[in-house]
């Protein structure tokens, strides 16, 4: 009968879908707690990890929200969504404005690395700044309990 492939196209389209969001909310999981900024790089140019020192910037990830911050203050930076079904993976920054920063990011063990356009800039396709480009690359430690 011809209608048999049909509902297995149908049946692989719906576990590919469900599989997507299952990885969205693994990945979403993984992200969760308080990353510890070690080093960050913007047109080109890397941040000396001596300026890092004594200041240490977090990015605490709870639940959709995402939040720095710096010694006693704290500095809400909206919402973010992921898309690990993209190479290099999805990571868009949602501002409370609805402005929108688009970028790439690499969830490996502790490591957090995130390469950011400028608000309302294309995607970065490669972990990487060069002059003029607009683009910031910050590499995070998971902060140990």
């Amino acid at each position: 009968m011809t209608w048999q492939p049909a509902i297995v196209m149908m049946t692989g389209l719906f576990a590919a879908i469900a599989s997507g969001a299952e990885d969205v909310e693994s990945e979403t999981k993984k992200i969760q707690g308080t990353w510890v900024l070690a080093s960050t790089e913007s047109d080109g140019k890397a941040v000396a990890s001596e300026s890092l020192k004594g200041r240490e910037v977090r990015l605490v990830f709870e639940d959709d929200r995402v939040i720095a911050r710096m010694g006693e203050k704290s500095v809400s930076l909206g919402t973010f969504k992921l898309d690990p079904s993209r190479t290099p993976r999805w990571y868009d920054r949602i501002y409370s404005d609805d402005s929108l920063r688009r970028g790439i990011y690499r969830l490996e063990g502790d490591s957090l690395t995130i390469c950011l356009a400028g608000i309302g800039k294309d995607r970065p396709t490669a972990f990487g700044t060069k002059q003029g480009d607009g683009l910031s690359l910050l590499v995070y430690k998971r902060e140990k309990p």
